[in-house]
C-alpha cells in the first residue's frame, strides 16, 4: 500500500478494510494474514488519526466475531470525540449480526446523527431490519427541512414495502421481531450475510399480495438454506411471532460441487 497524506492513507485503507470485509461469509473462516496485515496499518494510522482508525479495528473484529475487541476499539474511539461515529458503526454491528431489535432502537438516532454518511447508506442499514416506516419518516423529515438528498432505488421499495405492512397491520417492530430469530440462526452457525442490503420482494394487492418477503443471503447450498427456512418458520410459531403474509428466510448462494464425470 501506498502510504501517502493522512487523508489519502484514511482513504485507502478505507476501501481496504471494506473490501476484506465483504469476502468474509463466516466469522470464524477468514484470510488472517490479510487481517494482520490491516491491523497494522491501522496501527499506522492511528498515529495521526485515532478515531477512524479505531473504528476500522472495530468492524474487523466485529467481521471476524471478537466482539470484545470490537468494543474495545469503539470504547478507544468515543475516548477521542468519535461518539456519534461509533453510535452508527455500532448499529452497522447489529444490521450486520442479525440483532435486527436493537438496531430498530438505535435507527431514529442514526438518521438524525448520520455521521458523515449519506442519508441513504443509513437506510440500507435499516431496510436490512425490515423497518421500511422508520425510513419513509426519516427521508420525509429530512425534506420537510429542505435537505439535499442522494436518492436510490432503495427509497421506493421502502415506500412500497410501508404501504404493505400497513395494510397487513404489521409493524417494524413485529418485522424486527421476526429478524431477530433469524439473526439467532446466523449467529448460531456463525454466518454473515451478503450483499449490502437483505433480499426483499413486495407484492402489492394488484400483485396478488399485500405481501412482504425478507431473506438473508448466505454461502450454503440452496437446499440448506430451504432447510433453515423451515426450521425458522417453525421457531416463529413456537414463539407466536409469526405475522400475516410475512415471511423471513434465508437464500443459498454456495454452487453445488459439481460431479465427476
Amino acid at each position: 500500500m501506498t502510504t501517502g497524506q493522512p487523508q489519502e492513507l484514511a482513504q485507502s485503507l478505507s476501501v481496504e478494510v471494506e473490501a476484506f470485509f465483504h469476502t468474509i461469509t463466516r466469522t470464524d473462516a477468514f484470510d488472517k494474514f490479510v487481517h494482520a496485515r490491516l491491523m497494522r496499518e491501522c496501527d499506522r494510522l492511528q498515529k495521526i488519526d485515532v478515531v477512524t482508525a479505531s473504528l476500522f479495528k472495530a468492524l474487523l473484529a466485529s467481521s471476524t466475531g471478537n466482539v470484545d475487541a470490537m468494543n474495545q476499539w469503539f470504547a478507544n474511539a468515543e475516548r477521542n470525540g468519535g461518539t456519534e461515529r461509533v453510535f452508527v458503526e455500532r448499529m452497522r454491528h447489529y444490521v450486520n449480526h442479525g440483532y435486527a431489535s436493537n438496531a430498530l432502537d438505535m435507527a431514529s438516532r442514526a438518521f438524525a446523527l448520520r455521521a458523515g454518511m449519506p442519508i441513504m447508506v443509513i437506510a440500507t442499514m435499516v431496510a436490512s431490519i425490515g423497518a421500511f416506516n422508520a425510513i419513509v419518516q426519516a427521508v420525509d423529515a429530512s425534506r420537510a427541512r429542505s435537505e439535499v438528498l442522494h436518492m436510490t432505488p432503495l427509497l421506493d421499495v421502502a415506500k412500497r414495502a410501508s404501504v404493505v405492512v400497513r395494510q397487513l397491520g404489521v409493524a417494524d417492530a413485529d418485522i424486527a421481531a421476526m429478524m431477530d430469530v433469524a439473526g439467532e440462526m446466523l449467529r448460531v452457525e456463525k454466518f454473515l450475510w451478503q450483499n449490502d442490503c437483505i433480499d426483499i420482494v413486495v407484492l402489492e394487492p394488484s400483485r396478488g399480495g399485500p405481501a412482504l418477503s425478507l431473506a438473508y443471503r448466505i454461502d450454503v447450498p440452496a437446499h440448506q438454506a430451504a432447510a433453515m427456512g423451515w426450521t425458522l418458520t417453525e421457531e416463529l410459531m413456537r414463539r407466536g411471532l409469526i405475522r400475516p403474509s410475512i415471511s423471513v428466510g434465508f437464500l443459498g448462494t454456495a454452487l453445488a460441487t459439481p460431479q465427476a464425470a
